[in-house]
């Protein structure tokens, strides 16, 4: 188990100079596989881990995660057992009478554990199934869509959620972009596309467990 201290970027990026490579991703691990889902600081990937979480699903790592080949697979490594969650994200998902611990006095933001309302954790390295790149809408249809990514935009995603530490320097960078150029030849990245609606999670939790089942 790595420990990755998810309120600032430090060591991720102190990692991905060192050769490793390091997804801004929650990961969630279910019966049919693990799922990390990529997106931008405060777009829901730990409200959605959270909502799988409390579903029976294990998250493996919030906010950020260690990956690495193996065998041809991308492996994860699991993350120390905690969920971070804004106010309006406990409240959304009915957890207003838990408080968790703050996690920094600058931020509301509140931190759960294993002993917290049901979530569940991972300990252990998991394979990774695939990615959802997620992208929230706000119309009125409530759809809940997957579409598999160009290999163009997939490895453009790779890029823009995966950390690096000093984007001048050209050899590093050409090292940074060559792992995630492998990289991304294994990943499996969709698009996952759902509206900014807290009762339609679980629609999204039914609909990663359909897409997986089709590849099976």
């Amino acid at each position: 188990m790595i420990v990755l201290n998810q309120d600032r970027v430090v060591l991720p990026l102190i990692l991905s100079h060192r050769g490793r490579v390091i997804l801004h991703t929650s990961v969630v691990s279910g019966p049919l596989g693990s799922v990390g889902f990529l997106a931008s600081t405060g777009t829901g990937k730990s409200t959605l881990a959270a909502s799988l979480s409390l579903g029976g699903w294990q998250v493996v790592a919030d906010d950020s995660a260690v990956v690495e080949l193996d065998a041809g697979e991308v492996a994860v490594t699991a993350s120390y057992a905690s969920v971070r969650l804004w106010p309006t994200s406990l409240k959304g998902l009915g957890l207003t009478h838990w408080r968790g611990v703050r996690v920094s006095p600058r931020s509301s933001k509140r931190r759960f554990f294993v002993a917290d309302p049901g979530f569940r954790f991972c300990d252990q390295t998991v394979r990774l199934s695939r990615l959802y790149v997620l992208a929230l809408y706000h119309d009125g249809s409530g759809v809940v869509s997957i579409d598999r990514l160009t290999s163009r935009d997939a490895l453009m995603e790779l890029v823009k959620h995966a950390y690096t530490l000093d984007t001048d320097d050209r050899d590093q960078m050409r090292l940074h972009l060559d792992r995630l150029c492998r990289y991304g030849e294994v990943l499996d990245i969709r698009r996952l596309a759902y509206p900014l609606w807290f009762d339609r999670l679980t629609a999204v939790g039914k609909a990663i467990d359909a897409d997986l089942r089709l590849t099976r």
